[in-house]
């Protein structure tokens, strides 16, 4: 009896103002998961609800205001203003500038003569920096600057180090064995592979370090020299090369990804443009190795950890540096300490002036405000 109530009850419920404004035939769609979900958030996660979320959300946007003008504990402090302190670490500005110096050197003796056999640099074709162009927008699968009909190559960059090796016997004495299994010297080769990669290490290095305000890793190891689906980060400016990435952090709540340009000093450029060649496994700086090994942030850190602990005498690792990196460029690379141009105007220095502090925490991916602040 119960049953046959509820159903003459619900036969004879009056129709709603939209179910009587259907047209005849309508189906009503199911209620999915999502759509229930959508709902729930309308009703309790925005503000006007009046319930608790409301309340959390006010919380948060007062904690962050709070949080955006107030200034974090300091931890770096300059000592006669050429050594800089960072908890526990400390170092001089000379031997800054000797580690990078030593790096520039270890990193052209493993390319030239661990990987291409060159011991005199009169044997390297001279790379025309004045004739080099670069297209950007080109976006042909493959293409890299170098395949620009402008630029104007002393050399055939395919067949150079397969040519060299052709025309010296100490070079092919050194590989091949008439008396070793498969035709050549397994143990020499293997030494030659160390080396090759040992290179993409240290030129990692060299460019975190050198290309500016350091970048994280994944946008380190997302650099590529050729487009692959209209994609490239390696390109030629002005007779420089630069790397352009995309950082990521807080595009949900900007919506704006940061395009980054890091521009390389000319003898760190020069590494960069050598390593070029036209057939390759992968279009990725660091790609796999031929062994398997692959390249990630916890790689990276530990070469950073190693070039540093080597040179400085002190672990420094990838959070540290960046910190140190941010204070050592707002203290030796703008306003009267910036490195000034021999044969520059006043008017162009002053120019400089007024941009430098925010072209380097923009790199920072920060505002000025910001970076003042931390």
């Amino acid at each position: 009896m119960a049953d046959t109530a509820a159903r003459m009850r619900s036969v004879h419920r009056p129709r709603s103002h939209a179910q009587q404004s259907r047209p005849p035939g309508f189906v009503v769609p199911p209620t999915t998961s999502f759509s229930q979900v959508q709902q729930m958030m309308r009703t309790f996660m925005v503000r006007g609800t009046a319930v608790p979320i409301q309340w959390l959300l006010d919380l948060r946007t007062y904690g962050l205001k709070i949080h955006s003008n107030t200034t974090a504990i300091g931890h770096v402090d300059w000592k006669d203003k050429h050594m800089v302190e960072y908890k526990n670490i400390a170092f001089t500005m000379d031997e800054s500038r000797g580690m990078v110096h030593q790096l520039v050197a270890d990193s052209r003796r493993a390319l030239l003569e661990g990987m291409l056999f060159v011991s005199n640099t009169d044997e390297l074709p001279t790379i025309p920096w004045g004739t080099l162009f670069d297209d950007p927008s080109t976006r042909g699968l493959g293409w890299i600057w170098m395949q620009d009909q402008r630029s104007q190559l002393p050399t055939d960059g395919r067949e150079w180090l397969y040519d060299r090796i052709q025309a010296r016997e100490d070079l092919q004495d050194r590989f091949v064995s008439s008396t070793s299994e498969g035709g050549y010297h397994r143990e020499r080769f293997r030494d030659w592979m160390r080396q090759v990669a040992r290179f993409p290490g240290l030129l990692m290095v060299l460019m975190h370090i050198a290309g500016g305000r350091p970048a994280p890793g994944t946008e380190m190891l997302s650099n590529r020299n050729a487009a692959v689906g209209s994609h490239r980060n390696v390109f030629i400016e002005d007779g420089q090369v630069v790397f352009v990435t995309k950082y990521h952090k807080g595009v949900e709540i900007t919506g704006d990804v940061k395009i980054i340009h890091r521009y390389l000093p000319r003898e760190v450029g020069e590494l960069v443009a050598l390593v070029w060649q036209e057939t390759a496994m992968s279009d990725h700086l660091w790609p796999t190795e031929p062994d398997g090994r692959q390249w990630t942030t916890d790689r990276m850190k530990g070469e950073l950890q190693r070039v540093k602990t080597t040179a400085l005498g002190q672990s420094i690792n990838v959070a540290a540096y960046r910190e140190i990196a941010i204070a050592v460029s707002r203290q030796w690379v703008r306003g009267d300490s910036a490195f000034r141009r021999d044969n520059g105007s006043e008017n162009i220095e002053a120019r400089i002036d007024s941009m430098d502090g925010n072209a380097t925490d923009e790199q920072a991916t920060q505002s000025p405000h910001i970076t003042g602040l931390i």
